[in-house]
C-alpha cells in the first residue's frame, strides 16, 4: 500500500517507489488509492493552477472548476507515476440522495483511463457522507449499476463497524457488513444479492466497454 490520496507533487516519488517494486516483485499488486473528486480531504485539487480554456470544457456544471482540477489531477497522476490503473475510493451517497461529483467524477475518470488505456477500480464507501443516513438496498443497486455502467470491472467496498467507545476511528451509525461479533448484517445480505447478480451478467457484462464522451 502506498500513501493514501497522494498530492499532485507527490507523483514523481511516488512513481519512482511503484516502479522500484514491480522491478523487484513485477507480479505484485500494489496499491495506489488516489484523491477522489470530491469529499474529505480533497481541497488541494483546488490549488491546481487553471486556465479558462480548461474550465470551459465543463463549463455547463456547478462545478467546472472542481471537475476541471480532477481531470488534471488524474491524468498527471497516470502518466508521472506510470501505474497501469486507476483507484479511488468515495462517499457517493448524501443525507438525501447522490453527490453530484460522484457521477460527474466517474464520468471523467473513465474517459481519461479509456484514453490511457489502463484499468479504473473503485472503492466506495457504505456510508454516507457526513455520516447521516445508512445505505439501503435501492442506494447500493445504483451505486453497482453505476459502477458497472462507467466500466469499472474491479469494485471494493470500504464499511464500518458501530461506534465503539474504545474506537474512535468508526462511525455512529454503523454500515458493516458484519458486526463486531463476526455477524452478518442486513448490508451484507443486500450486497450478497447485488454481486451474485453481477456475477450472472459477467459474461456479458465484462464484454462491454465504456465508449467515453462529454
Amino acid at each position: 500500500l502506498l500513501p493514501d490520496e497522494p498530492a499532485a507533487s507527490n507523483f514523481v516519488g511516488y512513481g519512482h517507489v511503484y516502479r522500484a517494486i514491480k522491478r523487484v516483485y513485477p507480479d505484485s499488486y500494489t496499491l495506489a488509492n488516489i484523491l477522489p473528486p470530491a469529499g474529505f480531504n480533497t481541497e488541494s485539487l483546488d490549488n491546481i493552477q487553471l486556465t479558462e480554456e480548461q474550465i470551459a470544457e465543463f463549463a455547463n456544471t456547478t462545478a467546472s472548476k472542481r471537475l476541471t482540477a480532477w481531470k488534471i489531477y488524474i491524468t498527471s497522476f497516470l502518466e508521472e507515476t506510470q501505474i497501469d490503473y486507476l483507484m479511488y475510493d468515495q462517499y457517493p451517497a448524501t443525507s438525501n440522495g447522490m453527490h453530484d461529483l460522484y457521477v460527474r467524477g466517474l464520468q471523467v475518470a473513465a474517459q481519461v483511463c479509456k484514453e490511457k488505456g489502463v484499468q479504473l477500480n473503485f472503492v466506495a464507501q457504505t456510508m454516507t457522507l457526513n455520516d447521516t443516513r445508512l445505505i439501503d438496498a435501492p442506494t447500493a443497486a445504483w451505486i453497482n449499476n453505476m459502477l458497472v455502467g462507467l466500466g469499472v470491472q474491479t469494485i471494493g467496498y470500504f464499511t464500518y463497524f458501530e461506534r465503539d467507545c474504545t474506537d474512535v476511528e468508526t462511525y455512529s451509525y454503523g454500515s458493516s457488513f458484519v458486526n463486531h461479533f463476526g455477524e452478518k448484517t442486513k448490508l451484507y445480505d443486500i450486497m450478497q444479492k447485488i454481486m451474485a447478480d453481477n456475477q450472472k451478467f459477467a459474461p456479458t457484462v465484462l464484454s462491454f466497454k465504456f465508449n467515453a464522451s462529454n
